[in-house]
């Protein structure tokens, strides 16, 4: 069998895609018996991504051969960096993309709890030394949310835009997880 299917994760900041791409990396053998292949290998989890951004036409060549050559039926591809992707960007994703079912998934977190939780840990990465008023002036576009899922679902479609909630009380089991594979109609655990 040949891809056919890809789930596009774009893991907002915040949101634990750490988490979903490291369960993806240590359990990849479970998931290749399920019909189901991830790219995690040195930069491939955010290789996609970086390379649209920067526009390094010899990655998405081999990539794309990569996608070519693939003979699982569903691939999951994961990145934060997709969360800063122009209209532009996803335009090109989406035409790169032509020849495959891609449905887009994301995680919300509340945009208060978001924006803390995003400047206390540049305040202790050293990344920022705003206020937080002055750093929430600055940062407010990247928890808008509204124009960011407007801009996924006019280029893949409404219908293929999953959004669930940041929330532990309403995940599957109360288990990210769980609730990840859940959402993408696979079940690599026992439930």
């Amino acid at each position: 069998m040949v891809c056919k299917k890809i789930t596009l994760h774009i893991g907002l900041s915040k949101t634990g895609t750490s988490s979903i791409q490291n369960y993806m990396r240590d359990d990849v053998t479970k998931l290749n018996s399920l019909d189901i292949n991830v790219y995690l290998s040195n930069d491939w989890p955010h290789g996609l991504a970086k390379t649209l951004i920067s526009d390094d036409e010899q990655f998405l060549y081999e990539f794309k051969r990569l996608l070519k050559k693939e003979q699982k039926s569903h691939v999951i591809i994961s990145s934060e960096y997709f969360e800063f992707f122009s209209p532009e960007k996803i335009s090109k994703l989406k035409e790169f993309l032509l020849d495959y079912k891609v449905t887009v998934v994301a995680y919300l977190k509340r945009q208060d709890q978001a924006i803390v939780s995003m400047y206390n840990e540049e305040v202790k990465k050293g990344v920022t030394l705003l206020n937080f008023k002055n750093y929430c002036d600055e940062n407010w576009q990247r928890f808008d949310y509204s124009n960011l899922l407007s801009n996924w679902s006019e280029f893949f479609g409404e219908d293929n835009i999953l959004i669930r909630p940041f929330q532990k009380s309403v995940f599957l089991n109360e288990n990210l997880i769980d609730d990840f594979f859940w959402v993408i109609c696979v079940k690599p655990r026992n439930y």
